[in-house]
């Protein structure tokens, strides 16, 4: 059996089954003309497609595959789907089709997709003709669901919500929600029939909404993982989750534990006047200490991020910062739908290093986003490396904030730092074609994790999603002038490298350090009580880097002063060298501006121009490289390197 198969249930082989297969979430701009929007979801297995125009003030467009193409869904409106013309053309094998209609195609308009394909404990359609009387409907799920919304489809009529902690889970099947109105929630036995769903079928009463005699419907329903999850490498990882919370008014709102870190939610009170159904999610902008990007699933208006820090993810969910009645008034209870990034133990496995590593440098400034990498980019470096400049960099989950990485600066609010893009970021500056910026860019997987937490003055563990045990750390206070501290697996030759401590902004050796406690896990690292990595309220991000077959190495050696093959197992187009037994600079070489003799030497704990080496240092071949000279490779000195496909 190949390392793409698992065992499952009966002990048949089968694929497994990634999140990134069955849920996307993609940015894109409109073109007024048709366009192929590839997102990696095989529709033809049948799914849904919800779009939003993100800034202007045009309804949701919501299509499924069974209803079917051209028939759109207004989630702002009770109305029956209607037949718009070039509007969503084409469900495919990757993704979908669409025509001029200004709802998922507004030229040169910013537009946002969420697509879920039907998957066994996932998502299902079920489309039915009512008869007026108490029924069940068969369901294809495979486990009870969480979260159920109905709709009529040949008039108009509410869109009906069942979920599974309304009444804080209490009999949640005798109560529904109106997707379309602010109401709260309503105890209505001729929607559920007073019955809970169960794994093959849901239970319906004899409301017009949900089963008038002739009439026609489509539910769509959505799982909830609760420890039987099927998804990731080892078919066990959960990726939905329906649950509830209840206010409490206060900017440090309730923690909610999912045992994982969320991509997108969908957050509705329950009680009283009940607000409008909030729409977050990480690739428009969940920040850290920063505004939240947010939509509403019932409401026409566009983007705002104005002023609201909603909530903050966490590596195991996600925590309420904000005392506005959307999520935290008190005691209110309230109910969410959240669907799991692409992590280490439920994401797709890069086929190459282009997947989740990219490098070039940017585009025109009239383009967006400025430095491109052919997936969403969680982690980017810049500077400009023919002159002195400092290497500014940010991350999606503190954008639109950038600091340096070669300083000791506390981050600062710049604007301009944009992340929501599919296929990139962008900066602050006004970049033109040719000159000499660069751009290394990281998106998060088994190889590479972000971590964002606020410290508390004790030796603790926080959790992480790497799937496995990190090899690299990079840590830095975020509201303070404090060094950026470096953990290596590598350090003192790879023994105790715990007891050890690297600094990524100087050229310091490594010394003797007891930061990492009794170092990281598959699950967590370790941070003591130390202010430089966890003072009592003070932010800070975790950069956490571990090696992946073909894709991605971290290593250590001695070094000779004579020809010395170090093996990754690929051709390296990019790594950093660090010598750890004495003052030395953090060396990066790469394949964009040379790597292979005379190599462009750029240093990251320096705003210096690049350097230009004499003759062959690195020699690079299929699965690796070959250290020649003493640049690398003097006798006796002690190296760490990180090297990327």
């Amino acid at each position: 059996m190949s390392s793409q198969q698992i065992l499952l249930g009966s002990g048949a082989a089968t694929d497994p089954v990634y999140i990134d297969d069955i849920f996307s979430m993609h940015q894109y701009y409109g073109n007024g003309g048709t366009q192929n929007i590839q997102n990696g979801i095989d529709l033809t297995q049948g799914g849904l497609v919800w779009g939003k125009y993100r800034s202007g003030s045009d309804g949701h467009a919501v299509f499924d595959t069974n209803t079917g193409v051209l028939k759109k869904f207004d989630t702002d409106s009770n109305s029956a789907p209607s037949t718009t013309a070039n509007s969503l053309t084409a469900f495919n094998a990757n993704g979908f089709s669409i025509g001029s209609n200004y709802f998922l195609n507004t030229n040169n308009g910013d537009h946002m997709s969420w697509t879920w394909r039907k998957q066994e404990k996932f998502f299902d359609i079920v489309s039915y003709t009512g008869n007026g009387s108490n029924r069940t409907i068969s369901h294809n799920l495979g486990s009870v669901p969480g979260m159920i919304i109905v709709k009529r489809t040949d008039s108009s009529g509410h869109y009906i919500v069942y979920h599974r902690m309304m009444g804080g889970g209490s009999a949640p099947q005798d109560l529904a929600l109106h997707l379309v109105n602010t109401n709260a929630q309503q105890d209505e036995s001729t929607y559920w029939n007073d019955t809970a769903p169960t794994s093959s079928v849901f239970s319906l009463g004899t409301h017009n909404d949900v089963n008038q005699n002739t009439a026609t419907y489509v539910a769509w329903i959505f799982a909830h993982n609760n420890g039987d999850g099927i998804f990731g490498p080892n078919g066990n990882a959960d990726v939905i989750a329906c649950g509830g919370y209840n206010g409490n008014n206060s900017t440090t709102g309730p923690v909610i534990n999912l045992g994982w870190e969320p991509q997108y939610l969908l957050i509705k009170r329950t009680e009283v006047d009940g607000g409008q159904w909030l729409m977050l999610d990480a690739l428009r902008g969940i920040g850290f200490n920063q505004p939240d990007n947010y939509l509403y699933a019932d409401n026409t208006s566009g983007e705002s991020g104005s002023g609201y820090e909603y909530l903050e993810l966490t590596s195991t969910g996600f925590q309420i910062k904000s005392t506005s009645g959307d999520v935290n008034t008190s005691p209110k209870p309230y109910i969410y739908l959240a669907i799991r990034r692409p992590d280490g133990l439920c994401g797709k496995p890069p086929d190459a290093g282009t997947d989740v590593f990219a490098m070039n440098a940017p585009n025109s400034a009239a383009t967006t986003p400025e430095f491109t990498s052919g997936f969403p980019v969680d982690f980017g470096i810049y500077t400009k490396y023919e002159t002195d400049q400092n290497w500014w960099h940010s991350l999606r989950l503190i954008a639109d904030s950038e600091f340096t990485l070669d300083t000791t600066s506390a981050v600062g609010d710049w604007g301009g730092i944009s992340f929501d893009y599919s296929n990139g970021w962008g900066t602050n500056g006004s970049f033109g074609t040719g000159n000499d910026y660069i751009s290394y860019m990281w998106k998060r997987h088994a190889g590479f994790d972000v971590v964002t937490y606020t410290g508390n003055g004790s030796s603790r563990d926080i959790n992480h999603s790497l799937g496995q045990t990190p090899e690299m750390m990079w840590i830095k206070r975020l509201d303070g002038v404090t060094n950026r501290m470096v953990y290596h697996f590598g350090a003192n030759q790879g023994s105790n490298p715990k007891n050890e401590e690297l600094v990524l902004n100087t050229t310091a050796a490594e010394q003797t350090s007891y930061l990492w406690g009794e170092g990281p896990t598959s699950s967590v690292f370790r941070v003591s009580s130390n202010a430089v990595v966890n003072g009592s309220g003070s932010l800070y991000v975790a950069l956490l880097f571990s090696s992946v077959d073909s894709i991605v190495k971290l290593g250590y050696y001695t070094g000779t002063g004579s020809s010395h093959a170090i093996t990754t197992g690929f051709q390296p187009r990019f790594i950093i060298f660090k010598e750890t037994s004495a003052v030395n600079s953090w060396w990066v070489i790469d394949s964009v501006r040379g790597m292979s003799g005379s190599e462009k030497l750029l240093r990251l704990n320096s705003d210096a121009a690049q350097l230009t080496l004499s003759g062959t240092n690195v020699t690079l071949q299929s699965t690796g490289f070959t250290l020649t000279g003493d640049t690398f490779n003097a006798n006796s000195s002690e190296w760490i390197y990180y090297a990327h496909a």
